[in-house]
């Protein structure tokens, strides 16, 4: 169950990265500018994936601590 919500999460993610790369709207002629913003791109999606990552580790590592402590 938990790795379906991730692999869901990692699928809607990769498409919307891939979409918002192919609708950058730069030319190829402008190759600089098109890498440039496809590396701003990539970096608001590693952005989103470490929220995400954060907020498991946090609600897990609540579980963890509660289930130690007496």
């Amino acid at each position: 169950m938990k790795h379906d919500k991730m692999d869901k999460f990692y699928n809607e993610t990769l498409s919307k990265l891939e979409t918002s790369i192919t609708e950058t709207g730069i030319d190829a002629d402008c190759s600089v500018q098109r890498i440039e913003a496809v590396i701003h791109l990539i970096v608001e999606c590693l952005s989103e994936i470490k929220k995400y990552v954060f907020a498991i580790a946090s609600f897990w590592g609540a579980v963890v601590r509660v289930k130690v402590m007496p």
